[in-house]
């Protein structure tokens, strides 16, 4: 595609959806307004040789097709970008992957508009991403091109988001930004070898054509390999969730140890919808000898309390959909409370909202409105970790009871792992 290199940033500025702490926050190809598509999801072999690919996602399998003209790179969180000034390397620690990158390295910074190019001009700062290429002559933004490139010749450490320094010409720009909602992406450095199947997620931009997409770019999220460190001799489990389940996965890990292989998604699970639009992508080619899944258990919960009734039990639904073609027992896990030294949770306001993070929140709503999904599915078992904590409410969890945190450390943390172990142990022995 002609100046693809020009349209692929405009992309993430033109899309509704955008990009989050773990990658894109969509599956299914879009459309945007400047006609390019893009696709993401884990990257699966085809049933045949060659570079071709498949994307695993929500909308089943796609065919990826990939030319000489392909340009591979990285999409990665910026907390990568401390210190490879110094060693030209990206580490992807999660996925205990490392990159090697040349000596110079040059960048591109897109702006949604003149204007925003203009206080970048006068202010020397900048918040957008930026996507590295290589070569890239010197370029100050103008009302018909409102980017800017020029080399990445230093990083400032000290700041929780690294400042990244451009020089163009005699002049620098300082760029910076700030939450989750963000993604590096590193083109056009990379041949084809390095997009291997089980071990990245894509994102892929380019055109369908018929039922294949082909490729402009294709910039991969490097994961962990789930069957790398597995004993084989032993069933396979997999459990899904936010950070209440990573407090508790030392304490599960421990009760499960030479019981089960254990693998959590390389994320915060979080919301519901982000579970809907991923499964297929934590899932991974679970049809294939080796990474199918014994036991699964689930729960979306925390981040979706200020969601409405219809919208949780939908994406509830289309979760369960993608998880019963796997064959596995299935568990859900009620969402933990949310302790008194929040506000009480109210009535659901006029938008049929729940009430947000408050005491009572996942008894009066989320668990109420989950366990009516769940009801509807005799096949699911259901780990009642809510009551667990509240029969203990005088005892072991007395002191959280009482605060404003619902995260769970030390002991009442493992205690909630060594729960749910009983009853993952427990499906094992009914398969």
């Amino acid at each position: 595609m002609k100046n693809a290199h020009l349209c692929l940033p405009l992309l993430l500025l033109g899309m509704s959806t955008g990009f989050t702490e773990d990658g894109p926050t969509y599956n299914s190809v879009k459309t945007a307004r400047i006609g390019i598509q893009t696709v993401y999801g884990l990257v699966s072999p085809l049933d045949q040789d060659g570079k071709d690919f498949y994307l695993r996602n929500v909308d089943g399998l796609i065919e990826v097709r990939l030319t000489e003209q392909t340009k591979v790179g990285l999409l990665f969180r910026e907390r990568n970008i401390r210190g490879m000034l110094d060693d030209r390397r990206v580490k992807i620690a999660s996925a205990d992957r490392e990159f090697a990158l040349p000596e110079r390295l040059y960048v591109k910074v897109y702006f949604a508009s003149w204007r925003a190019a203009q206080g970048v001009l006068n202010s020397g700062r900048f918040r957008n991403g930026f996507v590295f290429a290589q070569p890239l002559p010197d370029h100050l933004p103008t009302e018909k091109e409102p980017w800017l490139s020029g080399e990445l010749t230093a990083t400032e450490p000290g700041h929780i988001t690294p400042v990244k320094v451009v020089t163009v010409g005699d002049r620098t720009f300082k760029g910076s930004t700030g939450g989750f909602n963000y993604a590096e992406q590193i083109a056009a450095l990379f041949d084809h070898s390095v997009i291997e199947p089980f071990v990245n997620q894509a994102s892929v931009y380019g055109e369908m054509k018929g039922k294949v997409f082909h490729a402009d770019y294709v910039f991969l999220r490097p994961i962990p390999d789930q069957v790398a460190k597995d004993d084989r001799s032993l069933p396979r489990y997999l459990f899904i969730g936010d950070s209440i389940s990573l407090n508790y996965a030392a304490g599960l890990r421990k009760a499960l140890h030479g019981k089960l292989n254990i693998h959590h998604p390389p994320t915060n699970c979080g919301p519901s919808g982000k579970g809907k639009n991923s499964m297929q992508a934590w899932l991974g080619d679970y049809q294939r000898k080796g990474r199918h899944w014994d036991v699964i258990s689930f729960n979306f919960g925390h981040w979706d309390a200020g969601n409405t009734k219809d919208v949780y039990q939908a994406n509830l639904e289309n979760i369960i959909r993608q998880l019963n073609p796997t064959g596995d027992k299935l568990i859900w896990v009620t969402t933990c409370p949310v302790p008194n030294g929040y506000e009480p949770a109210g009535e659901l306001g006029p938008d049929g909202k729940a009430t947000g993070r408050t005491a009572g929140v996942m008894k009066k709503y989320l668990n109420r409105w989950a366990g009516e999904v769940v009801a509807r599915h005799p096949e699911i078992s259901v780990c009642n970790q809510w009551q667990f904590v509240k029969d203990r409410e005088q005892d072991l969890y007395r002191e959280w009871w009482v605060g404003k945190n619902v995260h769970f450390r030390g002991e009442p943390a493992d205690a909630l792992g060594q729960f749910l172990a009983e009853h993952v142990l427990k499906a094992v022995e009914m398969k």
